[in-house]
């Protein structure tokens, strides 16, 4: 990376940065990007870094032989002292590391080692295609054969089974393989002809990817026949084109499930997750990872992913090289875009090469980045054997290099980023992806359609009933429910280059923001308004987002917070906020470091309680009653309570936590279903630890209901409320319409993990269990 990097240095001086480029400058794309490939031919060390970059012998990125053997070793050790998942961890290191195309013997046995393991865990699917792997490795691998005749007898698959126990003993007979013979015949009531038969179906059945359903994914919704979205230029000329619906549509109905057209994994996400389809790797009840057969650099779910992937192939231009790694992401995208068009029907390639292209909203200092990875991408692309700077083969490449450069742009305006169901965030995402159609949908603050991904498919549903003729709109991550107008406009503005003028941007005002991102009124005793300082806030102190500044006048009072009579009282609380933050910081930090330590102790359980305590009395008296910026103290309070087996505490922080929620999110919103679902989970957490739900008035009198107005009536209506749907069947609907049936299903078991809700659950917990 310091090689890309001083290339970089190199081209500031020799490049121009100049200014942006005003929209539509196509032309200038192709000016600048000969620009910068000019620079880059006669940069003295292009040809040093782009052996580093091909060479498939630089340390993580090939195999390692000996880390290998010595995984396995660990993986025998543990097999013999009975921990069978230990065992099973190593032997998958072991294949990570290990080169199976140059060493298929020793991979074969690593396979079949860990299809014991599995046999010995119960899981006999995962053991039955382990073995399989082992056999067209090494197909004289006895043992593997009866490994693979033990799982399809647990699989009562007798003629499967009984093929591969016969394999077995004609290379290796002996007492085990013939009662598996024997057992075998029994259960195929004696057809010899097998033996020389051959293989029925069953027995070479495919090994497809999740074979025993444990993706526990939902069955995709089908879409009715006919379409129920499509595309067309939109009435307002600064929209572009649109997506409406061509016919009426339901609340809760999958409008559209489209397949990307060019993905790519993050750089943490590509050693958990599998490279081909997205699917959590290791997540129970999910088997082991299935690595490249030639390098450690990618991981799959299944043997069919792993032959299935279109970039990613043992022995590529991918496979252990570490280009693909060392580039951004977003350039590797922009390429496998513009790979992925030329195999593409003519009507797809058109909807493709029609997206918006965003390379005029690149800084300078971005434009020359895109531009300087899209030439060393196609470079790369182009491999160690064709990579020649003659002036017969320089054509080619820089039109590649050119195509790479737009296609960046492409991505900047286009590009999904995936999201687990429980995390939204800007910084979650674990892969980004290009799908034309939903590439559309044009931005509203408050949308009518909700964006969800079932593996890498890419699932809408509609929030709300539409009728035909009607356009969709789809929020790009400036929620009004969340973010100020200033603080959506400019995220908006500076990501994708247009000011909003949804009806929420036009009709807002100051009063409304101040609500959201402001400081209760420091000003008068009793006041009820809000106040938005005349300087910036940063963020994490009223808003996860930094603050622009406001008036300084307060909402209700319409008292001046410039005045210098006033001033100090609006310093004093921004001081207390920024204390505030900093404690949670550092509890943030102290919990980033459990998986290293274990356990936390009770002393400092204690005292991670008491200082939220304080840093909640702090935000109940210097912020509005709808500040989203208590949330995350109410979350950790009630985890932390929940471990010290103080049930009606937590959920009494949980229940603040949706009352804080409900204030600013509806019902029918993905926060609003989400956070209905997490205390639904919270009372059910309480019922499995102590067999009764928390109905005492003592409960619906606790300070933190009182403290921020969740009182009487309220609190009672709110329990009644959460009780009657018995815990998370109907927050389970809820969530369907936001994050379809599988991410519901994943949201949830992540809310129970977080509450601490098993089968076993107990009224005494350690505190790691849920910090």
């Amino acid at each position: 990376m310091a090689g890309i990097g001083g290339l970089l240095d190199s081209l500031r001086a020799d490049v121009s940065l100049g200014t942006r480029p005003a929209a539509g400058q196509e032309g200038d794309e192709e000016t600048y990007i000969t620009v910068v490939w000019d620079a880059l031919c006669r940069h003295r060390h292009l040809e040093t870094i782009l052996s580093q970059l091909l060479d498939r012998s630089v340390p993580g990125a090939c195999p390692d032989h000996e880390r290998a053997l010595r995984h396995k070793d660990a993986g025998n050790s543990f097999f013999k002292a009975g921990l069978y998942e230990d065992a099973t961890k190593e032997y998958e290191e072991c294949l990570h590391w290990l080169d199976a195309r140059a060493w298929p013997v020793q991979a074969a046995q690593a396979y079949s080692n860990r299809a014991l393991c599995w046999l010995r865990r119960g899981q006999a699917t995962a053991a039955e295609e382990d073995a399989g792997q082992a056999l067209i490795l090494d197909p004289a691998n006895a043992k593997a054969a009866f490994r693979r005749s033990s799982a399809r007898m647990a699989l009562e698959d007798w003629p499967g089974a009984l093929v591969d126990a016969l394999a077995a003993q004609a290379s290796a007979p002996g007492p085990a393989v013939e009662a598996a013979v024997a057992r075998c015949r029994a259960a195929v009531g004696g057809v010899d002809q097998l033996a020389s038969g051959g293989a029925p179906a069953c027995a070479e059945r495919a090994a497809g990817p999740d074979t025993d359903g444990s993706l526990r994914q939902a069955a995709p919704r089908p879409v009715p026949s006919q379409p129920a979205v499509g595309g067309r230029q939109a009435q307002d000329p600064r929209l572009g084109r649109e997506l409406v619906a061509t016919r009426q549509v339901s609340r809760g109905e999958c409008v559209l499930r489209e397949a990307p057209v060019a993905w790519v994994l993050g750089r943490a996400a590509s050693q958990e997750r599998c490279a081909r389809c997205g699917t959590l790797l290791g997540h129970p009840p999910r088997r082991a990872f299935h690595p490249c057969l030639a390098c450690p650099l990618a991981l799959f779910c299944s043997p069919a992913c792993r032959t299935g992937h279109p970039f990613h192939q043992a022995g590529g231009r991918e496979c252990g090289r570490a280009w693909s790694r060392l580039l951004p992401a977003n350039s590797l995208l922009a390429l496998r875009l513009v790979l992925s068009q030329r195999g593409l029907p003519a009507p797809q390639a058109s909807a493709l090469a029609g997206l918006a292209c965003g390379t005029h909203l690149f800084s300078a200092e971005e434009r020359l980045v895109a531009a300087a990875t899209a030439c060393l991408a196609a470079l790369c692309w182009a491999g160690p054997e064709r990579v020649s700077l003659r002036a017969e083969d320089e054509a080619p490449l820089l039109g590649l290099a050119t195509a790479v450069f737009r296609a960046s742009g492409q991505v900047r305006l286009n590009a999904f980023g995936l999201h687990p169901p429980w995390n939204s965030g800007r910084d979650s995402a674990y892969a980004q992806a290009v799908y034309p159609t939903a590439s559309l949908a044009n931005h509203a603050c408050r949308p009518s359609i909700s964006v969800y991904f079932d593996g890498l498919t890419l699932c809408m549903n509609a929030v709300a009933a539409t009728s035909a003729g009607t356009p969709l709109w789809h929020c790009y991550g400036a929620s009004a429910a969340a973010m100020s107008r200033p603080q959506r406009r400019a995220i908006l503005e500076g990501t994708y280059g247009f000011r909003c003028a949804c009806r929420d941007c036009v009709n807002g005002s100051e009063e409304e923001d101040a609500e959201l991102t402001g400081l209760l009124c420091p000003f008068t005793p009793g006041c009820t308004g809000s106040v938005l300082p005349p300087t910036r806030l940063p963020a994490r102190l009223t808003s996860a987002w930094e603050v622009p500044a406001g008036s300084g006048m307060c909402s209700r009072c319409r008292r001046d917070g410039t005045d210098p009579a006033h001033r100090t009282r609006l310093e004093r609380a921004v001081g207390a906020l920024a204390g505030v933050a900093r404690q949670v910081e550092a509890l943030e930090l102290h919990m980033a470091g459990l998986a290293e330590r274990g356990a936390w102790t009770h002393p400092e359980v204690d005292e991670a309680v008491q200082s939220l305590r304080e840093g909640l009395q702090v935000h109940w008296r210097c912020l509005p009653r709808r500040s989203l910026a208590s949330v995350p103290l109410l979350k950790y309070l009630a985890r932390f309570h929940l471990a010290r087996g103080e049930c009606g505490d937590g959920t009494a922080a949980v229940l603040c936590t949706l009352s804080t929620l409900r204030a600013r999110f509806p019902r029918e919103s993905s926060e609003g279903a989400a956070a209905t679902a997490e205390a639904a989970a919270a009372l059910e957490a309480v019922r499995v630890a102590t067999g009764a739900g928390p109905t005492s008035p003592a409960l619906r009198r606790h300070a933190y209901l009182e403290g921020t107005g969740l009182g009487g009536r309220a609190a009672e209506a709110l329990l009644h409320e959460l009780e009657d749907a018995r815990g998370l069947p109907d927050a389970t609907s809820e969530l369907a319409v936001w994050f379809g049936e599988g991410g519901a299903g994943a949201l949830l078991d992540h809310i129970r993990a977080l509450v601490g809700l098993s089968p076993h659950a107990q009224a005494t917990r350690r505190a790691g269990d849920f910090v």
